[in-house]
Formats: structure tokens, sequence, C-alpha cells
């Protein structure tokens, strides 16, 4: 009897393991016009434990003032797992993409793709679009593969305003220092003061 609950724990560790996930597109992604998306564009590979998306409500992003998205930011159980620039050279083709991430088989099951109509800084307004989400239950040797687009092409259909909010811990961090130093400096002039006055 011992000897089954032990195997029944080693077998259930035994099944966690890093997977590696390759995902890529066929056709084109498209931006808003229906042209290839430029050399340059950003795609994020985005994990997920369960079939929604984001938050569950159809909110994929972190937001600031309420209509403004935060970009490289995901709400639920979602994590970014590799960004990939679109490169035709390396493809040989436009607006297309492969690439090979790793994700932990025991918080991820599912995936997709988020793409946007620019490149690096993702600020002002962007035209952006998902992929379906697909489950990640086909392992063969540890990799599992993605066509992103089994339909055809995807495209870029919505459009928002992007900001990139600094982290306030660099604010709070300066203000800390900047503090601890008035504060170095008034105690070493009291004790100036004190010293002189004792003389």
């Amino acid at each position: 009897m011992v000897l089954l609950a032990l195997t029944g724990s080693v077998g259930t560790l035994c099944r966690a393991a890093t997977i590696d996930l390759d995902i890529f597109v066929l056709n084109s992604i498209l931006d808003n016009l229906g042209v290839p998306l430029a050399d340059g564009s950003i795609v994020e590979i985005i994990g997920s434990g369960d079939i929604d998306t984001g938050d569950g409500a159809g909110n994929l992003f972190a937001t600031y003032g309420g209509t403004n998205l935060i970009p490289e930011t995901t709400l639920g159980d979602d994590v970014i797992l590799g960004t990939v620039e679109i490169d035709s050279v390396n493809t040989g083709s436009n607006g297309t993409f492969f690439t090979t991430v790793q994700f932990d088989s025991t918080s991820i099951n599912y995936a997709y793709i988020r793409f946007y109509n620019a490149s690096n800084p993702l600020t002002g307004m962007i035209y952006w679009g998902t992929s379906d989400v697909f489950a990640l239950t086909q392992v063969i040797f540890g990799v599992v593969t993605i066509q992103a687009d089994p339909g055809g092409s995807l495209q870029t259909t919505n459009y928002n305003n992007f900001v990139i909010i600094p982290e306030p811990s660099t604010v709070n961090l300066f203000l800390v220092m900047a503090g601890m130093m008035f504060a170095m400096r008034v105690s070493m002039r009291r004790k100036i003061n004190r010293g002189k006055s004792n003389e």
C-alpha cells in the first residue's frame, strides 16, 4: 500500500515538465488595410492556464486611465511566454514568423498570439489583433507545434491607445534616497553645531 502511494506521487511529479512550443503562421498577418505586417512588427506568444483569455471578460491588457492599454501586460492567469518580431528575411515571406518558446506544463494549458501593426516601443494609437486559443495537448517528444492561423490570414482589427507607465518603484527609490541623504546631512550639521557650542 505504501509502495502504491509513493508510485502515485512520483508519477504526478514526473508529469510536470518544461515543454517547447514551436509556433508559427503560414499566411501573412495583415494590417487593417489588408497589407502584410512590416518587418519589426511585434508578436507576443501568450500562455494561459484556462481557455479564457485575459480576465475572462474580454480584457487582455492592464489599463491606465480606464481606456489606455499598457503594452506587454496580461490579465488573469495569462503569461507572455515570448516576443518575436516579424522578419521576412528569415522566414522568406512578408508578415510571417516562426519561433520556439518554453512553458511549464503544470500551469500553461493553452496558447494564443497577440500581434501589433507597430514595432517597439508600443505607444500611441496602434492596430492590433489576436489569434484563436489553442490547446497545448499534442506533446510529442517534449514539443508542441501550433499553427496560429489555420483558418487563413490573421488581421489587426482592434485600434487602441497604448501608453507606457514608468515603474513607480523607480520614483519611490529616488525619493527615499534623496530623503535619506537630506536626513544624513541635517544630522551631520547638528553634530557639528553641537561640537562648536561645547567649545
